[in-house]
């Protein structure tokens, strides 16, 4: 049986565990079962810039990056090696904006 989620906003990018989906001034984060499991304000974490296998990648003025997993918790800066897509591009096909940190 397919699962449909019906939102005002629209769905702004993905990753293997979920979608994130943008309404107005809030994120909404489903899972890969098409459920909402947490919903987090602009204001709190900005802009949604990159997403990667693991997690998506915000940017906030005067708070610089931060990094929130599939279920909308913050994680920290990653570990190790990621590679990270832009966000708008996932839905494009494109993977020309690729970055891969190393620390």
């Amino acid at each position: 049986m397919e699962k449909h989620v019906l939102s005002e906003g629209r769905c702004f990018t993905f990753m293997r565990q979920g979608f994130l989906v943008k309404v107005r001034n809030e994120w909404r984060f489903y899972n890969a079962e098409a459920e909402l499991v947490a919903v987090r304000t602009k204001a709190e974490i900005g802009t949604c810039t990159s997403v990667s296998l693991d997690f998506y990648a915000f940017e906030k003025d005067g708070i610089g990056d931060l990094w929130i997993d599939a279920a909308g918790n913050d994680i920290g800066i990653p570990k190790g090696q990621w590679l990270e897509i832009d966000a708008k591009a996932v839905f494009q096909g494109t993977t020309s904006a690729l970055e891969c940190p190393t620390e």
